[in-house]
């Protein structure tokens, strides 16, 4: 008699390819090209005879995927799945946000393996957001399908949602993580008082007495570069500012 075995994924997590900053409809990364090294070759008996008997094959491709949890700050962006497997990427109501909390074996997502996945960073943001949980399933229950690709969460320790957890489960048993990068762009320093005045000076003081005053004096409590500054990367915040000459209201004599 046969009975379903669970599929297995290797014991990794994948990590999408990495963008910039301020891409706001990214496209997205069709579920079931991650490599997660998936497998249902425990279905697959055809190798095993006995005299005239051979085993048979009832393995099935990945062909789900339910989200178990997650680990990240709204701050960062949100991660979103697609409805479909064709989404238009500037359209808002083709995807499906990803809760920052609230989401596990027993309150999980499901979604179909050729739906896509994308993170949305927040404006400005870069660095590694947090990341979503996630567990592969087989197509040991087609009815699945009726539950797949809303915002409504479901039970998938349950039989009717893949009694996961169980050898003859839909779903592996292991959970595995989507991650993202955001790489960063310069972006441009702000000054909150855009008018200094230099320490006044006697006329005609020797130009070897007068020491001047440096730009950094002039312009650091008003100047800021706080907008390449995350958090997880400030490689690309710079804290002395220069200056460039560009016009005075007056002519020199």
């Amino acid at each position: 008699i046969c009975v379903n075995d669970r599929p297995t994924t290797a014991s990794v997590n994948v990590m999408l390819n990495a963008f910039t900053e301020d891409i706001t409809t990214p496209a997205g990364t069709t579920l079931n090209t991650l490599n997660f090294n998936y497998s249902d070759a425990l279905d697959n008996q055809t190798a095993i005879s006995a005299g005239t008997y051979t085993g048979g094959d009832t393995s099935t491709p990945f062909s789900y995927m339910a989200i178990t949890g997650t680990n990240y700050s709204a701050t960062q962006g949100v991660w979103q799945i697609s409805k479909t497997s064709s989404p238009n990427a500037s359209t808002a109501s083709d995807w499906i946000n990803i809760p920052v909390s609230g989401l596990s074996p027993t309150n999980a997502l499901i979604f179909r393996s050729d739906s896509r996945v994308r993170f949305v960073a927040a404006e400005n943001y870069f660095g590694s957001p947090g990341y979503i949980v996630v567990c592969l399933g087989d197509n040991s229950m087609p009815s699945l399908a009726d539950f797949a690709n809303n915002a409504t969460t479901y039970n998938i320790a349950t039989p009717t949602y893949g009694d996961r957890g169980t050898f003859s489960s839909a779903w592996d048993y292991f959970a595995r993580a989507i991650s993202a990068t955001v790489t960063g762009v310069n972006d441009a320093p702000t000054i909150s008082d855009d008018t200094q005045t230099h320490t006044a000076v006697n006329e005609d003081v020797a130009t070897g007495d007068n020491n001047g005053a440096t730009v950094l004096d002039l312009f650091s409590a008003s100047y800021s570069d706080a907008t390449d500054n995350q958090g997880a990367n400030t490689a690309n915040a710079y804290e002395n500012p220069g200056a460039a000459i560009t016009g005075g209201g007056e002519e020199a004599t």
